[in-house]
């Protein structure tokens, strides 16, 4: 009798019909007569707790009398996912349930030193709230927070993904209600901060900057943050300027780290360290070019333990974005003309690079520099060149005629 309201019998619309009598019975509109009918098909045609648990129990007790074989300390892996979730989430409510439900559940022979073994199934695909608030729960004991990636697996269960649902979840409840979202309370215990009115890309930030200083540091904001990576003071030095802006528990935040609204008025910008930054990449720049003739440098690349692959890869990125200053463009330009190709590193690392400046020719007559006869084995175009990128015979200085297979 536990049907739901979309149900019907023979064309009659037996679920709506069962709703109806049991607001009917809990007002006190119901006829007895009506009552008894009713009770004498099922004693619990109308619970004292929600029909959507008397359905999910009818189904789990079919599952039993099929042969599956209760194993709350495997997740109950002999139940389908829906039902084992189900299971699951009694075992960890057990306590909260009333003596009506724990009687039914000890009918399947769920008791409840049965249940205090119950573990999560981190396999599910459609997991309970109690199976997610298991597993953050204890991320946040290892790590102390619930600031994590997308994409992190936590004891196999992919935590990252299902904490994005949840803040979506309560996102989405808080434009359409006045009322708190059902789960924000557990989360809540668990990390403050686990969905921040402010939003997590600046909570990220701000756990990264937290994780590049060392405890006791002082981040004397009036001299740029000296002593802090370059872009931890950078990023620092902006809270400062949008300090009255921020909200009241990102300023708390801020003075955890050390850094007060005192401190954010007679804050000072990181110019220097950044000029430094530059300087000491372009130091590395020139010592990879002199051994290697070339700035075609992978990103994964370190010299002397910098980097410099990755260093690149940001200069090239700023300088496609317009915003690389004129001077530090020149300077790297002036290590290797082709630091930044039109048609992409990639295509420009699988070039036969040959040394610029570093490697001079021998001088022919009168101290001029004479070029060496020119094979006909160079005449041909290398395969690479067969694949066109626009620019690049700007940045070469010469014109390849693909179908002639040679230079003009």
């Amino acid at each position: 009798m536990c049907a739901p309201t979309s149900a019907r019998q023979d064309g009659f619309p037996i679920g709506k019909w069962l709703h109806s009598q049991r607001v009917r019975a809990r007002r006190g509109q119901l006829d007895p007569a009506l009552n008894q009918a009713l009770t004498d098909i099922d004693s619990r045609w109308n619970p004292p707790w929600p029909t959507d648990w008397q359905r999910e129990h009818h189904i789990a007790h079919a599952a039993v009398a099929a042969g599956s074989r209760l194993d709350p300390e495997a997740g109950f892996r002999n139940f389908d996912d829906l039902t084992g979730q189900w299971l699951y989430t009694q075992c960890v409510n057990y306590t909260a349930l009333q003596p009506g439900q724990q009687h039914l559940l000890a009918r399947l022979g769920l008791t409840k030193p049965l249940a205090a073994t119950a573990v999560p199934n981190p396999a599910t695909r459609h997991p309970a709230t109690e199976t997610g608030l298991h597993y953050a729960r204890t991320w946040a004991a290892e790590h102390g927070t619930l600031d994590l990636p997308r994409t992190t697996h936590h004891a196999g269960f992919p935590l990252g993904r299902w904490l994005v649902r949840q803040r979506h979840q309560a996102n989405l409840h808080r434009e359409l209600s006045d009322t708190p979202w059902p789960h924000e309370e557990a989360l809540a215990c668990i990390d403050p901060y686990w969905n921040p009115p402010w939003g997590m890309k600046w909570q990220r930030r701000y756990q990264a900057a937290r994780a590049q200083l060392t405890p006791g540091h002082a981040l004397a904001p009036n001299q740029g943050f000296p002593g802090t990576p370059d872009w931890t003071g950078q990023w620092l030095y902006n809270q400062c300027t949008v300090y009255d802006n921020l909200h009241p528990h990102q300023q708390q935040l801020l003075a955890d780290l050390g850094l007060t609204a005192e401190d954010a008025r007679a804050a000072q910008p990181r110019r220097i360290p950044q000029a430094a930054a530059f300087t000491a990449g372009l130091a590395h720049a020139r010592a990879w070019a002199r051994q290697h003739g070339n700035l075609a440098v992978p990103e994964p690349a370190r010299h002397d333990g910098y980097r410099l692959g990755a260093w690149l890869r940001a200069q090239r990125r700023r300088a496609n974005r317009g915003k690389l200053p004129t001077d530090r463009t020149k300077a790297l330009e002036a290590i290797d003309p082709h630091w930044n190709p039109a048609g992409g590193l990639r295509w420009h690392q699988r070039l036969p690079h040959r040394p610029h400046a570093h490697h001079r020719p021998h001088p022919g007559h009168h101290g001029r520099l004479q070029r060496a006869p020119r094979r006909h084995s160079e005449m041909a175009v290398h395969p690479v060149l067969q694949l066109r990128q626009p620019g690049y015979e700007r940045d070469c200085g010469s014109r390849f005629d693909v179908t002639m297979g040679v230079t003009i």
